[in-house]
Formats: structure tokens, C-alpha cells, sequence
């Protein structure tokens, strides 16, 4: 979900972004998680945006991804 319609500039380059969205989440859409990694990446951040297949909520592969982006961060 893109929090503010209207964000303020900001130079986001050399930060690492992880978004874990669901494809079937009723709540934050798919098209929401692109527009906030776009918007982002627009700022120069590193974003990885992976999608799982769920609902609204954290599932286990969310943990795995999690990790795995945290150990390549090191």
C-alpha cells in the first residue's frame, strides 16, 4: 500500500527495501505493492518485491524470504 498519495522527495539510494505482499490479498492489492516498490525505486532504493500466494497476513514462506534477503544484506 503507498501510505501517502502525494510523498515528499526523498533520496533512498543505497537502501534495501524488502516488500512481501500476498496475490490474493484483499486489503493491499497486488497493483499496491508495485505502485509502493515503483515508488521507491523511483527514489533510488533496492527493492525486492515478492509476492506469495495468500490472503492478508504473514505465511511461512514470508519468513523464508525474509531471511534469505537478510543474509544476502551481510
Amino acid at each position: 500500500m503507498v501510505p501517502l498519495s502525494h510523498p515528499g522527495a526523498s533520496d533512498l539510494t543505497g537502501k534495501r527495501v524488502l516488500i512481501s505482499s500476498a496475490r490474493h490479498d484483499p486489503i493491499v492489492t497486488a497493483d499496491d505493492a508495485e505502485r509502493l516498490a515503483s515508488l521507491l525505486r523511483q527514489r533510488g532504493a533496492d527493492v525486492t518485491l515478492e509476492v506469495q500466494q495468500a490472503s492478508h497476513g504473514l505465511v511461512a514462506n514470508d519468513l523464508s524470504v525474509a531471511k534469505e534477503w537478510l543474509a544476502r544484506s551481510s
